[in-house]
């Protein structure tokens, strides 16, 4: 008897090899790696689709691409791994600060191995980790209060005094936004399940990244439904602000600067 068995829901990338192919992605994922790498930056990619349309194994080609390219770093991060933290951006910028230290060529490329980058980034999320408040996208104020956790390295010249001062996280930006990353580097983020995340938590990323990580040289490159981060954006302003009515839609095109949409699969596999 022949044998039977089941097709198993793992993206490609996941544990498997990408010669499987069965959507037919692979122009799909290459326009789209050479755009994330060809761009100025920042910018920011969505790559739209419902559940189950293979948003990640999309992202995952694209990553597996790029990562054979010089002065280029992949970073991986998965929202929904982290959404019970009270700040998702802790944990986003340490994962980016981990996958810099660990790429050899881009320690190598960089003058003094990018210490300066790492600390500026170091900072910002050392600076979430005490109780101030922030200004977002000027809809209001909301109050940040993170541990920091063991994933973040303490930055050992902050003096206690500093650290009470409330404008020290923007004079944090202010240093990050002064660092370029030199030589046409690229470091490209793949922010994948967002919207599988609780909606205040997907908005605080979102604002995030165009609050804090918005750097040249920066680009990232979000896995969601476009329907469902819409729904979680009017349910978070109406909810926190009482804005009735808030167009999710329009918000969206303002964080995304190329959307791709999925097309549909019907009629394109046997």
């Amino acid at each position: 008897m022949a044998k039977r068995g089941l097709l198993t829901d793992q993206a490609l990338g996941e544990g498997k090899t990408f010669a499987s192919d069965g959507l037919g992605f692979a122009t799909y994922s290459d326009v789209l790696a050479v755009a994330a790498v060809e761009s100025e930056g920042p910018i920011t990619i969505g790559v739209f689709g419902e559940w189950g349309t293979g948003k990640t194994s999309l992202m995952h080609m694209m990553e597996n691409r790029l990562k054979s390219r010089k002065k280029v770093v992949t970073v991986w991060f998965n929202a929904w791994r982290y959404e019970s933290d009270e700040h998702p951006v802790v944990s986003l910028v340490a994962t980016i600060v981990k996958a810099l230290r660990d790429n050899k060529g881009w320690r190598d490329a960089i003058k003094d191995g990018g210490h300066a980058f790492l600390q500026a980034l170091q900072a910002v999320a050392y600076g979430f980790s005490m109780k101030t408040e922030i200004s977002l996208l000027g809809a209001g104020k909301v109050e940040g209060s993170f541990s920091g956790k063991d994933i973040i390295d303490r930055i050992d010249k902050m003096t206690n005094e500093e650290l009470m001062d409330t404008s020290v996280l923007y004079s944090m930006f202010e240093r990050l936004d002064a660092l370029e990353l030199p030589g046409g580097h690229r470091v490209v983020v793949f922010i994948d399940d967002l919207d599988r995340c609780f909606p205040d938590q997907s908005v605080k990323l979102l604002e995030s990244i165009k609050l804090v990580l918005n750097q040249t040289g920066f680009v990232y490159v979000i896995g969601a439904s476009r329907s469902i981060l819409e729904a979680y954006v009017q349910f978070h302003y109406g909810k926190e602000f009482g804005i009735i009515g808030f167009p999710g839609a329009s918000y969206l095109d303002k964080l995304v600067q190329l959307p791709f949409h999925i097309p549909p699969h019907s009629g394109r596999m046997s």
